[in-house]
């Protein structure tokens, strides 16, 4: 939606998501040949934003993937879909550096209670750029369902995107 909103205000952008075409997949090598190109194709300035799968890191799967403190969210790699999950953070987290050595504007968007910022690598990445969290709500810019954000940036642009808990979190 957020690359739909630039085409659609006249700006260059282009999306990769996997559920839209299977050679957008990051763990595959030709996706993320393509990821590492689109990043090199980009002039200075300009929005990276990264919305990793978010699934094995989010409260509702912790007692399944096992993710802590004590393991550094990293969790049982004995099961695929944490290793998956972690590989997704290293290569989001790579994006993120990359994205920012190459004077990128970037934002990684994950929902309020996923740990993703704390594990590993990502969360080596957020300390060493000084990224900011900022706690937002999908429903205040559209979106149909209430949908607690946490934002990470360190562009006060992104930064400033915070919105209070909205009172009604359903359009009529």
């Amino acid at each position: 939606n957020l690359s739909l909103a630039a085409l659609e205000a006249g700006l260059k952008a282009a999306a990769m998501d996997k559920t839209l075409n299977p050679e957008h997949n990051v763990l595959e090598a030709p996706g993320l040949r393509l990821a590492l190109l689109l990043l090199t194709a980009t002039v200075p300035g300009a929005l990276e934003w990264i919305g990793s799968p978010c699934n094995s890191y989010v409260v509702l799967c912790r007692a399944q993937s096992l993710r802590s403190a004590d393991n550094m969210y990293l969790g049982d790699e004995s099961k695929y879909f944490v290793l998956e999950g972690n590989c997704l953070g290293d290569i989001s987290a790579l994006l993120v550096l990359l994205g920012v050595m190459t004077l990128l504007r970037f934002g990684l968007e994950q929902p309020q209670n996923s740990v993703l910022p704390y594990s590993g690598c990502m969360a080596a990445v957020l300390r060493y750029v000084e990224a900011e969290q900022t706690l937002t709500y999908h429903y205040c810019f559209g979106g149909e369902t209430l949908k607690p954000l946490q934002l990470w940036s360190c562009d006060p642009f992104i930064c400033a995107l915070g919105r209070p808990k909205p009172s009604c979190c359903y359009h009529v």
